[in-house]
This record gives C-alpha cells, structure tokens and sequence, in this order.
C-alpha cells in the first residue's frame, strides 16, 4: 500500500502462469505414472506367459491363480489397491519353473524324491529371478513365489515356518494354485469338480491351509464368483491369438 496497478496485474499473471506450469506438470508425471503401472502390467503379464508355456501349453493357468487370488484378497478385506496388485503379481508364482528339465516338469506319473527336492527348488529360484526390481508388482510376485509352497503348521518348503509367519500373499495364493491344480487337469491327473475340490481344501483348513483365506474360499465358491473366475480370460486372447502349435 499505496496498491500500484501494474505491478498487482504483472504479480497475478506470473502466479497464473506458475499455476498452470504445476497443473501440467502434474498431468504429465500422472501420466507417466499410469504409463509405468501399464508397462510393469504387460512385463508381468508376459514374463508368467513365458513360463507357464513350458509347464502346460498356455497361460490360462496363471491367470486364473491371479483372478482368484484377487478374489480371495478382496474377500479378507485387503485394499483395492493391493487387491489389484496381487491380481498381477500372483501369476507369476511359478515362474521359477523355467530351470526344471521337461522330464521332471512334465511327468506324466509319480516323481521321485529326487525329482520332487528338484521342483522344490522353483521358488527360491524364481524368488531370485525377481530380485532386485523397482517394479511394485515384481517386488510382490518375488515374495508369492517364494512362499506360496508353505504350509500354515510348518509342514512347507520351509521347515518351521508356520501360520502368520507365512506372509498373507503366500497363504492366500497357495490356497488359489491348489484349488486350480484340482479342478484342472494335470499330467498326472484328472479334474476334480469344483466342489469336491472346495471339500478337500477345507478339510486343510488349519493344517495346509490358512483358515482364513479358506473361510474366504468358500464364501466365494457359495456366491458363484469362483466358477466366473475359471473362464478363460479375454486379455490371454489378446496375447496369444493363434493356437499354440502356431506360436
């Protein structure tokens, strides 16, 4: 004071201006932000396509780990965003499958103890090959595949690692592979119906399996959404439109 006109209009210009400058600045790192999400997506995506290949001739399989993993993360009350993250880190929870011969990978009958301490080795393998990213979502899919093989009274992969020791992404997608591995066929088995497989897991509940996460399967294969999650997944269509023999 004394207000000098100019000098008010030239300050409310450069601040209108600076504010534009931020605002668009801050479109373009959102931008940017989403892109990197979508880019991490697509790697994830490709890197657990890549593996389940070599195991049994498509990615149905892990996508519908991840489809149900989600499912079941969203059931215990996890965040939408963490939901959304295991809905993609959860495929690649075999990806240390890679470095297991076909002969062991592919058996059609019974493993030996060797061959069965040999695939034991796929997920401190495929923790390794996700170490060290900056990626979310592969720092996460590092700690679903080391963990998904334990088991909540201490009986897993790793001995005496028990219950809420076990991190909650392990229990919740070794309940999602085992149910898949049952109502799938496996070299080595026939499907078994849905129901039967829920039958089986429960009678887990407190041994193998977290009863939580297996509280939460049920709830699930009682609303239906369980058997949507097992139909095929349109985005797998995008990836591999030609049949295998083609690729």
């Amino acid at each position: 004071k004394p207000v000098d006109r100019n000098e008010v209009e030239l300050r409310v210009r450069n601040l209108l201006q600076t504010r534009d400058l931020h605002l668009d600045l801050t479109r373009r790192l959102a931008q940017r932000s989403n892109d990197l999400e979508r880019a991490e997506i697509e790697i994830a995506r490709r890197l657990a396509a890549a593996a389940e290949l070599r195991d049994y001739g498509g990615e149905e399989h892990t996508q519908r780990v991840g489809r149900v993993s989600a499912l079941l993360a969203g059931t215990l009350g996890l965040p939408p965003r963490r939901v959304d993250a295991i809905r993609h880190a959860a495929p690649l929870h075999d990806i240390g499958k890679i470095a297991i011969p076909d002969s062991v990978l592919l058996k059609p009958e019974s493993l030996t103890l060797e061959e069965l301490e040999l695939v034991k080795q796929h997920t401190s393998i495929g923790a390794r090959a996700l170490s060290g990213s900056g990626s979310s979502i592969l720092q996460l899919a590092e700690e679903i595949a080391l963990y998904h093989h334990e088991n909540w009274d201490g009986t897993g992969y790793t001995p005496g690692l028990a219950r809420t020791s076990i991190p909650l992404v392990g229990r919740i997608v070794s309940v999602a592979d085992s149910l898949d591995a049952l109502v799938n066929d496996r070299p080595y088995k026939r499907a078994w119906p849905e129901h039967e497989a829920i039958e089986f897991i429960r009678d887990q509940s407190g041994a193998k399996f977290d009863p939580d996460v297996v509280q939460a399967l049920v709830v699930l294969h009682a609303s239906g959404e369980l058997a949507r999650a097992q139909l095929p997944d349109e985005e797998s269509v995008k990836l591999f439109p030609l049949p295998l023999p083609y690729l």
